[in-house]
């Protein structure tokens, strides 16, 4: 896993952070996606018509996948991959048994590479665990040794109906402008694979028609601006001119505007309405009624989560509310509630669980947000709340069921506050090193007050206006950081961290100083010019690579449990590869969409699939050639050539 505390993914972070505002704020590369199709007459997207290659007998099921947020650790992203190359999972419920085929093809919800993109990257954390999670299939050569159980030699079972892959970036796919995400999953020239996943997508954006009227549109919101270009809302324009009245929407993009990002982010949201926006006029201009849009996916945050609007009662509690904040007239609270009744039942769900770090659960609210009766009455720029998202009533959703459970996420975060410091060696390493060039000024004050009983005054001391600099920028620094969102508390919990933090440079080095020179002076110890200041540094090293992210840890901490802020930051730290996720749809012969969340708690470096999970015609193959226990055979850990045990996959349902 990515250990996003190491001073060297820091660093590489905020460098790609800063040239990516730069790079991304100039060049938008979505407009260069088309070139490749007019050069070499390659029709599928640059024709804005709806792919329909999935086709459906008249008593059959239809299967597809969705999962994001890969590419972290090996064992997370191997393990989900092998579940999704399975010819079919097994899950139960309260009612029945049931047997999931593998999907028809797999959508990727962005974030498909951590923590930065590059060709070597996507190979390794992306394109290598897919590919090894097709070794199920490897069939034994006569002419391979029978102790040689490494997949590269022999040959495999090749599938019938090989499986599609289409992906969407998210922001750190972005970081290179899309360079390395285009070569994997939008090579027009020869399609890619992973493992026996094709891909079949142009551009970074897609439309699929699926069976009975279903149809997925996949956006690509672009770095932080949160727009369409001019080609992408162009294709999607004549996209949604061929829907029909029936058609039954699934929207897919990288971030959600539904949870405690989205819900404060007014360019997100306007993303989101623009597009709701654009296909009630575009059939409304028809003379057509606007299809339904029944479900929004997205990943970035790395847990399930799933919402419901609002029911009736709730509504009614909430709009009761809105008539006596904005004194609306009878004829608006007539409009509106007709609205209300009117709409369907709709579902907004977060599955970030592909294999990236976990995100906790329990601090996600919608709180911090303000109600309206609908547009017109937006706030404005004006508005004494600006912080904060103007959300209508009919877009008020609320949280049904999360992964994992809201008291496991608290242990996990009680866990990490404990672990911090031991998960993160090399970042008080790196504190303590730049706490110790902040604090080298110190000396000579030091030298003249403490050794030489002077006092010459402060202005010829290391007191001076440099450490006054510094240590307001160390405050203001840990201050920003507690403020992920505007916040009275947030600020305030900032500056004591801040303060705490000076404290411990500048007043733990004369603490130490004060403390090795009594030392010193008290037993007469012999070498003090040369053994004093490196026992006196050593010392403060080492106090600070132990209180600083102590220090750190305990912010965070509070951050997430008592200020419902900074997701990121605790369980980043932790870099915690368990409980993830991937979401497997059934479309039924009645047209009917059902989910099914498989979350699996322990992740694996190395399984095969039981005898139940491949079908008849697989298994009797991989018997013939492998034996009875072909899925029982050690094979080759792919990053340290250990020789591993196949293990188990427990997954479960997860509602």
């Amino acid at each position: 896993m990515v250990s996003w505390f190491a001073p060297k993914i820091l660093l590489q972070t905020l460098k790609e952070l800063v040239l990516s505002k730069i790079v991304g704020s100039q060049v938008d590369t979505r407009e260069l996606q088309s070139v490749n199709e007019n050069v070499h007459n390659i029709t599928p997207q640059i024709s804005c018509k709806i792919k329909s290659p999935y086709t459906v007998g008249t008593d059959e099921d239809f299967y597809f996948d969705f999962i994001a947020d890969t590419g972290d650790g090996w064992d997370s992203t191997y393990t989900m991959a092998s579940l999704l190359s399975r010819d079919q999972l097994i899950v139960e419920d309260s009612k029945k048994r049931h047997v999931l085929p593998r999907g028809k093809f797999l959508l990727l919800g962005g974030d498909e590479i951590y923590p930065s993109p590059s060709e070597k990257a996507y190979q390794e954390r992306l394109l290598e665990p897919f590919r090894r999670a097709w070794d199920w299939m490897w069939l034994e050569d006569i002419k391979t040794p029978k102790n040689n159980s490494l997949r590269d030699t022999g040959r495999y079972l090749k599938l019938k109906d090989k499986p599609d892959i289409y992906a969407i970036p998210g922001n750190h796919d972005w970081y290179d402008s899309l360079i390395a995400f285009r070569k994997v999953f939008c090579n027009v020239f020869k399609l890619n694979s992973l493992g026996q996943w094709k891909t079949n997508q142009a551009r970074s954006y897609f439309a699929l028609s699926l069976p009975h009227d279903w149809v997925v549109l996949a956006f690509d919101f672009g770095l932080d601006l949160y727009k369409l270009d001019g080609l992408q809302y162009h294709y999607f324009y004549n996209i949604i001119s061929q829907l029909k009245s029936e058609s039954r929407l699934i929207i897919i993009a990288a971030e959600p505007n539904w949870v405690y990002g989205g819900v404060q982010n007014k360019q997100l949201n306007q993303a989101y309405e623009g597009i709701e926006n654009m296909i009630d006029e575009i059939l409304l201009n028809q003379g057509k009624k606007a299809p339904k849009i029944y479900l929004n996916i997205s990943g970035d945050t790395h847990n399930y989560q799933r919402y419901e609007n609002l029911n009736e009662a709730q509504v009614k509690s909430k709009f009761e509310h809105c008539v006596k904040q904005y004194n609306c007239s009878s004829i608006e609270v007539e409009d509106i509630v007709n609205t209300v009744k009117k709409q369907h039942k709709r579902y907004q769900i977060v599955s970030g669980g592909g294999g990236a770090f976990l995100h906790p659960t329990h601090s996600t609210t919608q709180d911090n947000m303000t109600i309206i009766p609908n547009s017109d009455y937006k706030l404005g720029e004006h508005s004494p709340t600006p912080e904060k998202s103007e959300i209508e009533i009919k877009d008020l959703y609320q949280l049904k069921k999360c992964y994992p459970a809201v008291d496991t996420s608290k242990k996990i975060a009680n866990k990490l506050l404990f672990k911090f410091l031991s998960n993160n060696i090399k970042l008080g390493f790196f504190i303590a090193t730049i706490y110790l060039v902040l604090a080298w000024p110190m000396r000579a004050f030091l030298d003249s007050v403490i050794i030489q009983k002077q006092f010459n005054g402060f202005a010829d001391s290391g007191l001076n206006f440099l450490t006054l600099v510094i240590s307001v920028l160390l405050i203001a620094g840990f201050t920003l950081w507690a403020r992920s969102k505007p916040s009275k508390m947030l600020t305030i919990a900032g500056l004591i961290h801040g303060f705490l933090q000076v404290m411990l440079l500048y007043g733990g080095y004369v603490l130490v100083y004060f403390l090795m020179s009594y030392l010193w002076q008290r037993h007469d110890l012999e070498y003090g010019w040369f053994l004093f200041p490196i026992a006196r540094d050593t010392v403060f090293f080492l106090m600070v690579s132990f209180f600083s992210p102590l220090f750190l840890s305990i912010a965070l901490w509070v951050y997430l449990n008592y200020l419902n802020a900074n997701q990121n930051d605790l369980f980043g730290s932790g870099s915690i590869a368990q409980f993830k996720h991937l979401l497997r749809f059934k479309i039924n012969p009645k047209g009917q969409l059902v989910i099914f969340p498989i979350a699996i708690k322990n992740v694996s470096q190395y399984s095969m699939p039981s005898n139940e999970e491949t079908t008849k015609e697989h298994l009797e193959m991989l018997v013939k050639h492998n034996g009875e226990e072909w899925n029982k055979v050690k094979s080759c850990a792919p990053n340290k050539n250990e020789r591993l045990i196949p293990q188990v996959l427990n997954y479960h349902l997860i509602e």
